[in-house]
């Protein structure tokens, strides 16, 4: 729609837009006290190649000198290369890793210290918490891991690094000849025709891959072989640490194996389908008998449908309840989809995307977004909420209480919080919830300014906010990255912006 007016309201300070018959209402924050600190200076060119950090305290971005690059990190520049690439922050925000070419040859730069040279350099990467970090160089045909500064064996290929989730162990699958190993903490295991990929148990003191050789196949779990099967599949680890599920086939069957214990069995266990619940106590996959597909959970068969569509399987937080989005034939034929939970499926849509689906905290209420025609639909415990020109995917509170999502109204983006339409954007990023659940804020851009909307509220504009990241200071006020750029249009001021809420106690 057209703007058709624009007036302020005198006594309110307050700006409404008028799109037709619906007013949108942008009002300043008067309840907020605003700290802004210089960070440092940018060209504009490099707008493109800037990265805040996960905390949203430190900035960096790649930036050129004549035909030289250089990385600036919290303002400080950084030694000029012929080309850089793969610049990321670890998790804590604390490092930078980065690769850079030097001639014909590439060095990694790890907190400002080379490692290298060599002919080339791979994923580099940070573990959890930034307390590893990695990467792949490669040198006279041979790969290896670099694990901070230290060298690990070298092999033929190697394979991206898995980390354990406290951040202290490492493990990667690497090429030996014709054969293959598994590296965990820097030691390889016995030789394999192919080695499955590797994972962690979440409480980060077991690990487990599969193991091929020949028409044989097996788990290994912590370094000891598991019963041989003439197939398996990956392995899973429970929330709790304490199982492990795999799928095998026994005689003509599949079957999902448990701590080494031989479940029901189907034609088929569909790949990667396998799910604990987040109490460990329920597992739950997609089987397939007699050209029919049906959820698996804990040993019993599920309702039968056409078709389950692959990773959308899914647990409630509080282990109660099952969804997924699946077809019957009469659907297939209709080119129609449903949401099933706990066997009962839902309203029929054109489509509806896995990565569009989440389950509140307890008590458990599932929403999604699905497409009929050319509307989107906010769909919140079976009930409808809203049609949309576009919808994105469902926020919930910690509490699950509230409930938060982009919407497209109008031809304009807004954000909806708590089934209420906000004022509409030119643009608008997902909203995120203070720890006590009684704000929410969300980046929104309008006539070429972006503004941190909290509570409704808007906070003085600048030509950016990095990365649309808002990041919640306990209850008492939130943080983030302002640009500001100078009348030319050639230099942006990076600001860090602090504001604290008046009335916080």
């Amino acid at each position: 729609m057209k703007l058709k007016g624009l007036r302020w309201l005198l006594g309110l300070n307050v700006i409404v837009f008028v799109f037709g018959c619906t007013a949108d209402i942008h009002e300043p924050a008067k309840d907020r006290e605003l700290k802004e600190t210089v960070l440092t200076g940018m060209p504009a060119k490099a707008f493109e190649n800037m990265m805040p950090s996960v905390d949203a305290r430190r900035v960096v971005f790649l930036a050129e000198d004549g035909k030289k690059q250089y990385v600036n990190i919290d303002g400080k520049e950084g030694k000029r290369y012929a080309e850089i690439g793969g610049i990321v922050f670890s998790p804590d925000s604390r490092r930078v890793l980065y690769g850079a070419r030097a001639g014909k040859k590439w060095v990694a730069v790890l907190d400002g210290k080379v490692n290298g040279p060599y002919e080339a350099i791979a994923a580099p990467t940070f573990g959890p918490q930034g307390i590893k970090a990695a990467f792949i160089p490669r040198m006279g045909g041979k790969q290896w891991l670099v694990i901070n500064g230290q060298e690990g064996p070298k092999f033929n290929k190697v394979e991206y690094p898995v980390f354990s989730a406290d951040g202290k162990r490492v493990a990667y699958q690497a090429q030996a000849g014709s054969k293959w190993v598994a590296v965990v903490d820097g030691k390889p295991s016995p030789a394999a025709e192919e080695i499955g990929p590797i994972v962690f148990s979440p409480d980060s003191t077991q690990v487990a891959y599969r193991v091929k050789n020949g028409n044989q196949e097996y788990i290994a779990r912590n370094g000891k072989k598991e019963k041989i099967y003439g197939l398996t599949g990956d392995p899973v680890f429970s929330p709790d640490s304490k199982r492990l599920a795999y799928k095998a086939v026994v005689d003509v069957q599949e079957v999902v194996v448990i701590n080494g214990q031989e479940g029901k069995g189907a034609d088929e266990i569909e790949d990667g389908s396998l799910v604990f619940s987040p109490d460990s106590r329920r597992l739950a996959c997609i089987a397939k008998s007699k050209k029919q597909k049906y959820v698996l959970l804990d040993g019993k068969e599920g309702k039968a449908f056409a078709a389950i569509l692959k990773g959308s399987l899914m647990f409630s937080p509080d282990s109660l309840h099952v969804a997924m989005i699946a077809q019957t034939e009469k659907n297939i034929k209709e080119k129609k989809v449903t949401v099933v939970t706990d066997d009962q499926p839902g309203m029929l849509f054109d489509e509806v995307e896995k990565d569009k689906m989440a389950f509140s905290p307890a008590p458990s209420r599932l929403a999604y977004v699905g497409k009929l025609d050319n509307d989107y639909t906010m769909v919140v415990a079976g009930k409808k909420c809203g049609s949309y020109f576009f919808a994105g995917k469902p926020i919930f509170s910690s509490d699950g209480k509230r409930l938060g999502y982009v919407v497209v109204k109008g031809s304009r983006p807004s954000v909806v919080i708590d089934g209420q339409i906000r004022s509409r954007y030119g643009d608008a990023w997902p909203p995120v919830f203070s720890p006590d659940n009684r704000h929410v804020a969300y980046a929104a851009k309008l006539n070429g300014k972006v503004y941190a909307v909290v509570d409704g509220k808007e906070s003085p504009a600048y030509d950016d906010i990095a990365g649309a990241q808002i990041i919640f200071d306990g209850n008492e006020g939130f943080h983030y990255i302002g640009l500001k750029a100078d009348k030319e249009k050639k230099m942006y001021q990076l600001m860090s912006v602090e504001e604290k809420f008046k009335t916080a106690k």
